[in-house]
């Protein structure tokens, strides 16, 4: 076992954790997380991604509850919808709000190399 991967490991969660308690930094619980990293993850990769696409996420949570916390991160402003020409697909981009709140989380990471 390296002692050094484990110094480095708890040192990113105190970094995190310095992150997160700040005021400015967002609350996302479990799931929003887990949909924001796969609707970013998706757009950075260039795959689209369509809203039933992750409604398919029942291993995260039922329809409903994802549906729902598809929209509280709309609320939050951390995901737009965008629609196709003729409007009957649905797909989910990441907002400049949800890039500067992975800018911060890389910004920790960055950290631990300092």
């Amino acid at each position: 076992m390296n002692l050094n991967y484990l110094d480095t490991f708890f040192h990113f969660q105190n970094v995190l954790k310095s992150v997160q308690n700040h005021p400015s930094f967002l609350t996302l619980d479990y799931i929003e997380e887990k949909l924001l990293i796969a609707i970013a993850g998706a757009k950075r990769g260039g795959i689209p991604v369509l809203v039933g696409d992750l409604l398919a996420f029942t291993h995260l949570a039922s329809q409903a509850t994802l549906h729902g916390r598809l929209r509280a991160l709309k609320s939050k402003g951390l995901i737009e919808y965008q629609s196709d020409l003729d409007g009957r697909k649905k797909y989910l981009v990441p907002s400049e709000k949800a890039n500067r709140y992975f800018s911060m989380l890389g910004e920790c990471i960055t950290k631990l190399g300092q």
